[in-house]
């Protein structure tokens, strides 16, 4: 792997269980990302992009299998990580922002309460330093960091607030790497574009590179 890469995915073939046999929903591909670089992941839904996007995390469901390939991450094989291991990377290395945030945010947890857990979770803050940092998060994605919005449910924010606090607890820990999976999907276009805007904003700003998978070019 050469020392400017951040991210190197080598000849990855993925496969899915499809009655007694396999299907390959991914074929040999092959890319590298610098860091700090954004990199745009096309293609028609049903392609294979998000089956990409989730073995940078080292996501695995019984019903696939990585026939070969490698995906390396700051020189190491994700694919040889053991649970644990991956577990200490998502989230704080290598941090992901899902398709839709009202499924991906918890309904019963206050906004405030589920940043405070992705910080607890990789020792980024104790509870008495969670609030501050939790504050600065919320400033840095354009949403307020009063108390009282940090106590707000998810149900109680517009989409495009759902998707920032998404995007907030996916930069809590000041990862390297933010996959992104199609972010803009079901915002209207005027959202879209304010999304769009912030992640660009967020790259000169604090240099994370990013993976941003879309089927729209």
């Amino acid at each position: 792997m050469s020392a400017t890469q951040l991210l190197e995915v080598r000849n990855l073939s993925v496969a899915y269980r499809q009655g007694a046999g396999w299907v390959r929903a991914v074929d040999d591909v092959s890319f590298a990302l610098r860091p700090g670089e954004v990199f745009g992941l096309v293609g028609e839904s049903g392609c294979g992009k998000s089956t990409i996007s989730l073995q940078l995390l080292g996501y695995r469901h019984v019903s696939m299998r990585v026939e070969h390939g490698e995906v390396r991450f700051k020189g190491v094989n994700l694919i040889d990580m053991s649970r644990a291991e991956l577990d200490e990377l998502r989230g704080d290395r290598i941090a992901f922002v899902p398709q839709n945030p009202t499924t991906a945010l918890n309904p019963g947890i206050r906004v405030g309460q589920q940043l405070a857990e992705t910080l607890l979770a990789h020792g980024r803050a104790d509870k008495e330093s969670a609030e501050a940092t939790i504050a600065g998060i919320l400033k840095l994605v354009g949403l307020p960091a009063d108390p009282a919005f940090q106590r707000r449910y998810p149900h109680q924010l517009s989409g495009g607030q759902q998707q920032r606090v998404c995007i907030a607890m996916a930069l809590a820990c000041d990862p390297d790497l933010l996959v992104l999976d199609e972010p803009t999907t079901g915002l209207d276009v005027t959202t879209q574009e304010q999304i769009i805007a912030l992640l660009s904003e967020l790259r000169g700003r604090i240099g994370v590179a990013m993976l941003y998978v879309t089927h729209d070019l």
